[in-house]
């Protein structure tokens, strides 16, 4: 998540240097292995889970089944914390910190508490249904994201309007069934691959410290060395984007690795890889079944802390400008000088 935007465009200036850099260093396909014994992203694959019903639930569909697949994960290898930490914070808090809907509106704040209990309940391996989990994943997802953390559409939306959205609007059954369909082959593939065991170590959502609030680089899974975007398109196919998504994930890596950052305008989260090594890196293609990975030190792409630091420079050089860029929009539009931020690279001591 995240670094896609930059891939693509960023408030529409798009981090070229940044983007180049990607794309000329990271892995070949030739360097990329397939679970079913083919090219990576073959074609001529099977599918195993159908299209969407409608090209406007491609969103929903794709966000509801990775939180499943990160909800059954978690349930799997027994490790509740850290999926509850994600899902608690897309349920507390929008950007500007409120809840979506007031805690004291009817009764919403009982609703969406029932929810997170819900999924607690799951986690721990307790008599609750694939359906119920997912509905409950619906509602959190939507009381979290879009457009409830846009001001200008909350201004426009009654509290009624908004409750009605996120606690009556129910998923229809078939879309529930493609769901809960992409969760079970996403475990009965990694489980099968030797890829996820009860003693895996997991870590949903990994972060990289000060280079995710640069960057907004965030991984969506990590299981034992490799982070893995999910992917829950339903076209097949290779496409170049994708690889450079993931490896700007596994530079992050790298960047916290060695080096620290000051970011004077803002609190630096942590990373919560707590120390633990990348070593590889990994699409899945949930509709297919199809995990694609790569060993970065068999495909020559390990780097050493020399390596990285031009990159930090870069990475940092081009985010600072553009975070001016928006900070000198800011002061045209309202007149008031805002002052420019300044990023400083350092390198992290051994511990």
């Amino acid at each position: 998540m995240g670094v896609t935007s930059s891939l693509r465009k960023l408030d529409g200036c798009e981090i070229k240097e940044i983007n180049d850099f990607l794309y000329q260093n990271m892995p070949t396909r030739d360097k990329l292995t397939s679970n079913l014994g083919v090219k990576a992203f073959d074609t001529k694959y099977v599918r195993y889970v159908g299209s969407c019903i409608d090209h406007s639930l491609c969103r929903k569909i794709g966000a509801i089944s990775e939180l499943f697949i990160d909800v059954i994960v978690s349930r799997f290898v027994n490790i509740e914390s850290n999926i509850l930490q994600e899902i608690a914070s897309m349920i507390l808090i929008k950007h500007d910190g409120k809840y979506a809907v007031p805690a004291t509106y009817k009764d919403s704040g009982y609703r969406i508490t029932s929810c997170l209990k819900c999924v607690i309940s799951y986690v721990r391996g307790e008599n609750i249904l694939d359906e119920e989990v997912i509905e409950a994943l619906n509602t959190i997802d939507k009381h979290g994201l879009y457009p409830f953390n846009s001001s200008f559409i909350v201004q426009q939306w009654s509290d009624e309007e908004i409750y009605d959205y996120i606690f009556e609007k129910k998923l229809s059954e078939d879309v529930v069934y493609v769901i809960k369909q992409i969760g079970k082959l996403f475990l009965d593939k990694f489980v099968e691959n030797g890829l996820l065991k009860s003693d895996s170590t997991v870590i949903i959502k990994p972060k990289f410290g000060a280079w995710s609030t640069i960057y907004g680089a965030e991984g969506d899974i990590y299981i034992d060395g490799i982070i893995y975007d999910i992917k829950s398109r339903s076209k097949e196919g290779y496409r170049r984007v994708e690889i450079a998504q993931i490896y700007a994930y596994y530079l992050c890596y790298l960047l916290d690795k060695y080096y620290d950052v000051t970011i004077p305008e803002t609190i630096k989260p942590p990373s919560n890889l707590n120390g633990k090594e990348v070593t590889g890196i990994g699409i899945y293609m949930s509709r297919f079944g199809e995990i694609v990975t790569c060993d970065m030190n068999k495909a020559g792409c390990c780097l050493s802390k020399m390596d990285i630091k031009p990159i930090a420079d870069m990475v940092l050089k081009n985010c600072q400008n553009l975070k001016n860029e928006r900070l000198d929009k800011i002061t045209s539009k309202y007149g008031e000088k805002v002052m420019h931020v300044a990023y400083d690279v350092t390198a992290k001591r051994k511990s």
